[in-house]
């Protein structure tokens, strides 16, 4: 096996620190250092925009912002070179580097007053590290930003009902979105990484193998139903991947205006909650006799309160109300 130094050794961690996106990534690279300089404790601080986040292995006395803001960049400092304000009682070392945007990055070691002071070396390993400090931390910045915005289409897809499931060439699931597993869940359909669909139907399991086929072939997109209530309906098309044929399901989940709240339902078009009710049911598809049995209201009153709707909405009878509703933002609030 390779030999690597200490200075090495804490690179290779800095960097492998990018690639955890969570909220103690950077302490397997602290606690390196920490060992690596036989330090009490170190920190890491990371200053934007008027908010600072530290991580920290051990103790660590905290410069507090304004005396990291009068650190110059890259020079490394010892406790008796602090600018005015920056008071420690005990031996530390401290460097600060630029990142992007703004950001200022510094990295501190500490030794109670006890211990013996740092030495060069120290110093020179924290010197070592400058290079690479601001550039680990813009990548890992940019992967907690590539993270959120996948959260963010991920919950936008899931609002409306969509999902997706990517097989391998055999139909094994290689991976899917929490939205497909949750409604596979819903109707006794097991989707999990590394299984096969599995229907508990002969003639849909057909169906099923027919259309996963034709899109393992790369022809037209095949659509599957996959349950009635709720309506479900997968369209299964062929993608490459790395070299490999694999096919992608964009599964498509029929949502209940019923199972909105009616104070939901009603603050967002301006409606009462009573209307908002039955506007709900509406949506869902129940011809007005059926709402009224639904609600316990009568024929008539029913007719009246959605002809109310129909007014306040701007909607010209039962399909322009299931249009507008279908078609609004709404669902980003169920």
């Amino acid at each position: 096996m390779e030999p690597f130094d200490d200075q090495t050794k804490l690179v290779r961690a800095l960097f492998a620190a990018k690639e955890e996106l969570r909220e103690g990534a950077w302490g397997g690279f602290l606690a390196l250092l920490k060992s690596v300089a036989q330090a009490d404790g170190v920190a890491l601080v990371l200053d934007q925009a008027n908010r600072s986040t530290a991580w920290q292995e051990g103790p660590c006395p905290d410069l507090g912002a304004e005396t990291r803001q009068n650190l110059r960049f890259d020079r490394v400092y010892a406790q008796d070179s602090l600018p005015r304000g920056g008071v420690v009682d005990g031996h530390f070392r401290a460097v600060k580097v630029r990142g992007e945007s703004g950001r200022q990055i510094s990295l501190n070691l500490f030794r109670a007053p006890h211990q013996r002071d740092f030495r060069g070396t120290d110093g020179q390993l924290l010197s070592a590290l400058v290079p690479f400090l601001g550039q680990a931390m813009d990548l890992w910045q940019s992967r907690i930003r590539e993270r959120d915005r996948a959260a963010l289409s991920e919950w936008l897809l899931g609002a409306l009902g969509g999902g997706w499931i990517q097989f391998d060439a055999t139909g094994v699931i290689l991976s899917l979105t929490p939205k497909a597993k949750a409604w596979g869940d819903a109707v006794g359909l097991r989707l999990e990484e590394r299984r096969r669909v599995e229907f508990s139907g002969g003639q849909q399991a057909q169906v099923w193998r027919a259309a996963f086929a034709e899109a393992l072939a790369g022809e037209a997109p095949a659509p599957v139903t996959l349950g009635e209530k709720p309506f479900a309906e997968i369209v299964l098309r062929r993608e490459a991947s790395a070299g490999e044929k694999i096919v992608v399901g964009a599964l498509r989940m029929a949502h209940s205006a019923a199972g909105i709240p009616a104070e939901v339902l009603a603050g967002h078009f301006g409606i009462s909650q009573s209307e908002a009710r039955l506007a709900a049911l509406i949506c869902d598809g129940f011809s007005l006799k059926e709402a009224a049995l639904a609600l316990g209201w009568t024929e008539e009153s029913t007719r009246t309160c959605s002809k109310a709707i129909f007014a306040r909405m701007g909607a010209h009878g039962q399909p322009a109300l299931v249009r507008r509703m279908s078609q609004s933002a709404l669902w980003y609030q169920a």
